[in-house]
Parts: C-alpha cells; sequence; structure tokens
C-alpha cells in the first residue's frame, strides 16, 4: 500500500514538473515555419485579444495522448503512478479549457494563469497549480 501512495505522490509532483517545463518549452517557438508555434501564434493570441477566450484545442489534447503513450512503460513500475498520471493529464485539460471558456471561473480558480495569458506571459507557467511557480520563483501577480 505504501508503494501505491509513492507512486501516486511522486507522479503528481511530476505532472507539475512536466506541466510547468512543457509550457515554457511551448514559449520558444513563435516563428511561422516552427512545428509547435500554434501555442503562441494561436493561443495565446486569442486568449490575449479576447481577456482569455479560446476554444479548446485539439493539438493540445493529441499532444497530452502522445505524452500519457510515452509514459506507458510506467505502468510496468506503479499502474497507480500511471493512472495517476493520466488523471492529472485529464484535470489539466478540464482546468486549461474551462479557464479559457469561463473566465470568470479561471479569475477565481486558477489567477495565475489568467495573468500569465493577459499580463506577463514569460512567468506563471502552471496551470493547474502555481506552487512550482512560486518554488521557481517564476510567479508573477498583477496583484
Amino acid at each position: 500500500m505504501l508503494k501505491v501512495f509513492i507512486g501516486v505522490g511522486i507522479a503528481w509532483v511530476y505532472s507539475h514538473i512536466l506541466e510547468y517545463y512543457a509550457h515554457k518549452f511551448l514559449h520558444r517557438f513563435n516563428k511561422k515555419h516552427q512545428p509547435l508555434a500554434f501555442h503562441m501564434r494561436e493561443h495565446h493570441v486569442k486568449a490575449k485579444r479576447n481577456y482569455m477566450l479560446d476554444s479548446p484545442s485539439k493539438r493540445e489534447a493529441i499532444s497530452l495522448m502522445i505524452l500519457l503513450a510515452l509514459h506507458a512503460p510506467i505502468c510496468l513500475l506503479s499502474p497507480s503512478a500511471f493512472i495517476t498520471l493520466v488523471c492529472c493529464s485529464a484535470n489539466y485539460l478540464y482546468v486549461h479549457n474551462r479557464s479559457h471558456y469561463d473566465v470568470n471561473w479561471g479569475c477565481d480558480n486558477v489567477p495565475w494563469h489568467v495573468d500569465h495569458h493577459t499580463g506577463n506571459q514569460q512567468a506563471n507557467w502552471g496551470v493547474r497549480s502555481d506552487w512550482i511557480d512560486k518554488l521557481l520563483r517564476t510567479k508573477d501577480s498583477k496583484k
């Protein structure tokens, strides 16, 4: 049972670290010819122009499925850790999408993500939580 709790805990922390660095990585691509430029050129442009409003992205969902497929071998070591990663991915998709179609919800529940889109886009890399931004001192708040 202890192994299950440890696997879940490590996977949960890892999912936030991966989210943080993947998001930060996507911000490096903004030129037209770059394959990952859609994040900055489409998502950020729409969200900035429309104060957070943007439609869910199929590319984002597909990217999460690819990441989960790459992490599938974890299931051999710890099925509970892999299930945690699946749940964290679903939670990320829910939180990120909801913050972009229900702006009031986003302002109340993930204000750091709203700040990321409406203020300093080079800070607040965490979407589901801001704890890693606080830890790495990349949290920036308008307030």
